[in-house]
């Protein structure tokens, strides 16, 4: 049986025009899978990554772009496994368009969801920017195609990335799509929890004008989001701090989001900073 780099030297030669021969791109892709499930095997996970892009160029140039672009995202997960984040993300990028042709939209949008996060984890002004612009793109994808009810388990996962790395400002921009995703799919009761969850946001930005501006974004005032908001927002303004604490306590307790409970985790302990 072949090593995995003996059969990467085989799927080469396969790849490579002679002057009396052909590629043969279908059975280098043979090596190349192989390879990958011998590196796979042995936990060598940049050197499956090696292996599952030249596995995507062979099947690309078979005519699998399905084949592709799974082996390109596999490979970006290999990645994930060695926290290689920054090529993680370009192999995820990559495999996007393959998945898009296949008709693999909720795939494509997955490999750009985790391309974006990560991107967060490189936590440079630039790459945090490039992350909402492709996590977005990716979005816009499945929702431009109908599939709205897709991009909200997605979304929700981002908040919580952003509320983990206290990326407000991000965090801000993605909540207020996810409640324009909401009012598209009519569901008013999440529209409310979203515009909840931003008001958290603004004021752990210290931005009492921005919750206040987001009260008024409310779709239904007879449910509890609205008066916890107005609560939280009172304590804010008359710095109270044990009754700030104790709504966001309470405030975790709303609709089953878990970004409103981890936004109340990470602010309640710091409250006294917040409001003094």
């Amino acid at each position: 049986m072949d090593l995995p780099d003996e059969l990467m030297e085989k799927g080469r030669k396969h790849m490579r025009k002679g002057i009396f021969k052909r590629p043969d791109y279908s059975s280098a892709g043979r090596c190349f899978k192989n390879a990958v499930k011998g590196y796979k095997r042995d936990r060598q996970w940049t050197l499956a990554a090696d292996a599952t892009e030249l596995l995507a160029e062979a099947r690309d140039l078979e005519g699998q772009p399905l084949a592709a672009g799974l082996a390109l995202r596999e490979g970006g997960e290999f990645l994930l496994n060695v926290k290689e984040v920054l090529r993680a993300a370009t192999l995820l990028q990559q495999a996007q368009p393959f998945l898009i042709e296949s008709g693999k939209l909720v795939e494509a949008a997955e490999c750009g969801e985790k391309a974006a996060l990560c991107l967060l984890e490189i936590n440079t002004p630039e790459a945090i920017a490039e992350a909402y612009e492709l996590f977005a793109t990716s979005l816009s994808t499945l929702i431009d195609e109908g599939r709205l009810h897709s991009a909200v388990q997605p979304y929700l996962r981002y908040v919580e990335a952003l509320v983990d790395r206290q990326k407000w400002g991000q965090c801000l921009l993605v909540l207020t799509d996810l409640r324009d995703l909401f009012q598209r799919i009519e569901q008013p009761h999440n529209v409310n929890k979203a515009t909840f969850a931003s008001i958290i946001v603004c004021l752990a930005q210290n931005d009492i004008v921005g919750a206040d501006e987001a009260f008024l974004r409310f779709s239904d005032y007879r449910r509890a989001e609205v008066g916890a908001a107005e609560t939280l927002i009172n304590h804010y303004r008359s710095r109270d701090v044990e009754g700030y604490k104790a709504s966001l306590t309470s405030s975790a307790l709303f609709g089953q989001w878990n970004c409103i409970a981890t936004l109340a985790r990470n602010l309640s302990p710091d409250a006294e900073d917040d409001l003094l």
